[in-house]
């Protein structure tokens, strides 16, 4: 059910779905499942994410030092050799930067591998919540919270 917003005031106000949805409750099932089978799965693959965040994060710093180091340069740019030394510096560690993203998306790829053996099992799950949910409107005895599901699960 969406709300009647006057024109006048949706100018000014947005409107926020906070509806479960079946991808989104596939994937915190998805989590559950796996943070009880095989916790280390979990762990490493939040790990993995944190990790490239960070490698990306340097990758920026990287990009805008050399940036920096270029903009500040005065005189002939190839004839600095405190500049060409910094941009070969910036090249060799954003080459292993690179090189350490391409084999964390590898180790992503394998993970996600070993994630999707447990995916039917939260498909069935979220479709069973949503056919759960569905019953409130047969009567309202039979309503059931997402919270109530989850421990259930």
């Amino acid at each position: 059910p969406h709300p009647f917003i006057p024109p006048d005031a949706s100018s000014i106000v947005t409107e926020v779905n906070f509806t479960t949805t079946g991808s989104g409750l596939r994937g915190q099932l998805l989590a559950l499942t796996i943070q009880h089978e095989k916790p280390d799965l979990e762990e490493q693959k939040t790990k993995l994410l944190q990790q490239e965040e960070d490698k990306k994060i340097q990758l920026a710093k990287l990009e805008e030092s050399l940036l920096e180091t270029l903009a500040t340069s005065q005189g002939n740019i190839l004839e600095n050799k405190d500049l060409i030394e910094s941009l070969n510096q910036t090249k060799a560690s954003s080459a292993l930067i690179q090189e350490s993203l391409a084999e964390s998306h590898r180790l992503q790829s394998f993970l996600d591998k070993e994630r999707d053996a447990y995916l039917p099992l939260a498909e069935s799950a979220s479709k069973m919540y949503f056919i759960i949910s569905d019953l409130s409107k047969i009567n309202n005895m039979y309503r059931f919270s997402l919270a109530a599901f989850l421990r259930l699960f």
